[in-house]
């Protein structure tokens, strides 16, 4: 059973449970009431979710390092024994030699064309000294007077006389007028150059070394 209140007249009366309405007793009065539900059974508590365990890498083992193996040693090249200079003596002339070979060399280079002081270096640092000391004593041809010569006297061959071209002076000096000098104005540009030709000849012939041009 369960009571309610006359929502008219406030009186308070019993009535079934399950009823949903009920008859005032007093007044008359029909009140209209929700059912009383029956309190749910507790449910039984819940165990708190256990968190799940992460996983946890493990460390991946790493081989060993292996050991380089190791070269046998190998019995080293014998090196040659530094040349020690010459001692004494020896030495200044050695060291003489030398200075009078490089003053030998800065002699000779005015007086040969640019593409063979290659071979007049050899030459000199190659050639006896006593080679060298005769080589000194030969007249060289000075170029620039070989091109004074033929801007002065380019009708004649008198240039490639001074150069010690002797038949091709003579053939310049006799042929010249019959190409009205054409060829002895055009061997005005050549003769400074076959002069330091025959230059370098006549050195490496002193050297004992085989001549650039014959």
């Amino acid at each position: 059973m369960k009571k309610f209140k006359c929502y008219k007249c406030g009186t308070i009366s019993a009535v079934d449970d399950a009823a949903t309405q009920a008859t005032c007793p007093k007044c008359g009065t029909v009140c209209r009431f929700a059912p009383v539900s029956k309190p749910a059974a507790q449910s039984a508590p819940q165990p708190a979710p256990q968190p799940v365990p992460q996983h946890v890498p493990q460390p991946v083992p790493q081989p060993a390092p292996v050991a380089a193996p190791v070269a046998a040693e190998q019995p080293m090249a014998p090196q040659p024994a530094p040349v020690a200079a010459p001692a004494g003596a020896a030495s200044a002339r050695y060291v003489q030699e030398q200075a009078e070979r490089t003053a030998i060399l800065t002699l000779f280079a005015p007086y040969i064309m640019q593409k063979d002081y290659d071979k007049l270096m050899q030459a000199v640092m190659t050639a006896p000294i006593e080679a060298l000391r005769r080589a000194v004593s030969i007249k060289l041809k000075n170029p620039l007077v070989t091109l004074l010569l033929s801007h002065m006297f380019f009708f004649t061959g008198i240039d490639r006389l001074y150069a010690g071209y002797i038949a091709l002076g003579i053939c310049k000096w006799i042929f010249g007028a019959c190409t009205f000098f054409i060829w002895n104005f055009v061997d005005v540009f050549i003769c400074y150059r076959s002069a330091k030709k025959k230059n370098i000849n006549l050195i490496l012939e002193a050297c004992g070394m085989p001549p650039v041009q014959k």
